[in-house]
């Protein structure tokens, strides 16, 4: 019994401490990230400075490279490779999904971050 008792405590333990090392990074990051740091991004990012962002326009063509060079400064690197951000998104391909009219040319902004937990696995997020 009392080894039993001594492997589920040295599991439970064991179990602890493994799990504390793998939120130590997380939490860490998620420290780093102010309120106000955010808030300034989406207030930027809402401003009229990108002129509504309406697809294809010159507005949103300046929010892409917003987006482009927050991944750069961070170090975020490119799916892609190199400095190519821009996965291209042809009016063709979005005219036939819109209601709203004449669509231009457009670009997805892309980006990679490596997983330490499972480097190997993909989360791909897009708008």
């Amino acid at each position: 019994m009392k080894k039993i008792l001594f492997a589920a405590s040295f599991f439970a333990f064991t179990a602890t401490v493994y799990s504390q090392n793998t939120t130590d990074a997380s939490v860490k990051y998620a420290t780093s990230i102010t309120a106000k740091e955010i808030g300034n991004h989406l207030f930027t990012y809402a401003s009229d400075e990108f002129e509504g962002r309406n697809t294809g326009e010159p507005g949103q063509k300046m929010a892409v490279e917003y987006l482009k060079n927050f991944y750069v400064t961070q170090g975020i690197i490119s799916p892609i490779g190199g400095d190519d951000y821009y996965q291209e998104v042809p009016a063709a391909y979005m005219s036939k999904l819109s209601r709203r009219g004449e669509i231009k040319d457009s670009e997805n902004v892309l980006a990679f971050i490596k997983g330490s937990e499972k480097p190997d696995e993909i989360i791909v997020i897009s708008a």
